[in-house]
C-alpha cells in the first residue's frame, strides 16, 4: 500500500500470506528481473547492512535487477516506529521511487544498502 500510494507499483500484489510475505524463490527470481527496486524488511538492526549480507542469505539475489542496478533499501531502525508519520514515509518512498521529483532529499527511513 505505501508503495502504491507513494505513486508506484508493487510487484507482488498478487502473492497473499498470513504472515509475512509467502512467495517461492522461483517468483520472487522471475518478478525480480522487472523491478526497477527493491525494499527489503531486513533491517540494519538485522546485520542486513549491505547488498552482500542479503546475498550470503539467498545467492540467487545477485541476478535480480534491483541487485545489478545497486537499488536495494533497507529500513533504519526508527522505521518500525514511524506510524505517526505515515506522510513523511509515503514522501521518501516517492523520492525513492522518482528521484527526479526530490532532487534534495535526503534518505530518514530507509537506506540505499552498498
Amino acid at each position: 500500500e505505501l508503495i502504491e500510494a507513494s505513486g508506484g507499483k508493487y510487484a507482488l500484489d498478487d502473492v497473499f500470506g498470513a504472515d509475512c510475505l509467502e512467495i517461492t524463490l522461483e517468483k520472487f527470481y522471475a518478478t525480480g528481473q522487472s523491478t526497477d527496486i527493491l525494499f527489503t524488511y531486513r533491517s540494519v538492526r538485522q546485520g542486513f547492512d549491505t547488498r552482500q549480507k542479503l546475498v550470503n542469505e539467498n545467492p540467487m539475489m545477485t541476478r535480480i535487477k534491483p541487485f545489478v542496478d545497486g537499488k536495494v533499501y533497507s529500513p533504519y531502525p526508527h522505521y518500525y516506529e514511524s506510524a505517526d508519520k505515515l506522510d513523511e514515509v509515503i514522501v521518501e518512498i516517492a523520492a525513492i521511487l522518482h528521484p527526479e521529483l526530490y532532487p534534495e532529499h535526503r534518505l530518514k527511513y530507509f537506506k540505499k544498502l552498498p
